[in-house]
């Protein structure tokens, strides 16, 4: 479902975003997967966490693959 701008700006109107919006949703959102970074693996969540944990090494799905136990 896509909203459109009437509906937006009726929700932000109802919800404010605070001045810090950008990064107070990339500290929400490392809030809610810091616990389980392996969950991140493909998806865009591995950008927030390489964000705030400096350490976190993100998988690489073709290297996976290249040093499985598959043949060939």
């Amino acid at each position: 479902m896509l909203l459109v701008l009437g509906q937006v700006v009726s929700v932000v109107k109802a919800f404010p975003r605070s001045p810090d919006f950008k990064e107070d949703i990339i500290q929400t959102f490392y809030e809610g997967i810091k616990h389980k970074p392996d969950t991140t693996f493909g998806n865009v969540k591995a950008d927030v966490i390489a964000d705030k944990e400096p350490h976190f090494h993100r998988g690489n799905f073709c290297s996976l693959i290249r040093c499985s136990a598959w043949a060939g």
